[in-house]
């Protein structure tokens, strides 16, 4: 009688220690997610890939779920780690071409739930398009994880300076990396320099999601 009590006890012991394992995992998953600096020099390099065939339409990097990079805090300069190579491209006497130079403070989510982040650049093209436009998301996991889906568009030889003829080039890419790092994704015309760095715990904002997004999604 007394083992048979003790079986009892021990499997309501085991039964109502599995019942907390979906509260306990659910809460792990509501955990803060970790902040990180991000900092991307995106760039266009003219005299390569003259060569290739490219196709006439590539596509458009898709703008729904994204939100915008005003969502995040902007880096200011003196804070930037990749100037030196910005200069660099910028003295390159046309071989290079930065189209824009971000860096912003995020919480990083898993891939599952990472949101992408749209991206234009300043400089635009007549009738207004944007010479780069895009993606980027960030995400963490073992490692962090960049996803790149980008559109260069590049005026045509051809074209008189008041039309929006141009070649459009599409730009996909991930990449695995640690922070820390500064990493070189390559495309025939674009290149993207990449570092992303832990946020210091004092500057992490408390509020971590994103409030503004693209078409009002």
């Amino acid at each position: 009688m007394d083992s048979l009590k003790r079986l009892c006890t021990g499997t309501a012991f085991i039964l109502l220690l599995l019942s907390a394992l979906p509260a306990t995992s659910q809460a792990a998953e509501k955990k803060a997610p970790p902040w990180y600096d991000i900092e991307i020099v995106l760039f266009s390099m003219p005299d390569r890939g003259s060569s290739e065939q490219w196709p006439v339409d590539p596509g458009k990097p898709g703008t729904e779920g994204t939100v915008t990079l005003a969502s995040f805090k902007q880096l200011p300069p003196r804070d930037w780690r990749l100037a030196a190579e910005d200069n660099a491209l910028n003295r390159s006497k046309g071989r290079y071409r930065t189209l824009a130079h971000l860096a912003w403070r995020q919480p990083v989510r898993s891939r599952k739930r990472a949101k992408p982040i749209y991206v234009r650049s300043k400089k635009t093209l007549a009738d207004g398009f944007p010479a780069l436009e895009g993606s980027i998301r960030i995400s963490v996991g073992r490692y962090l994880h960049v996803d790149l889906d980008l559109l260069l568009r590049d005026r045509m030889q051809t074209a008189s300076v008041d039309t929006a003829d141009f070649q459009a080039y599409r730009f996909i890419a991930h990449r695995r990396m640690r922070s820390g790092e500064t990493h070189y994704i390559d495309h025939p015309r674009i290149g993207a320099l990449v570092r992303i760095e832990k946020a210091p715990q004092a500057d992490t904002p408390i509020k971590d999601d994103p409030v503004d997004t693209v078409n009002g999604e």
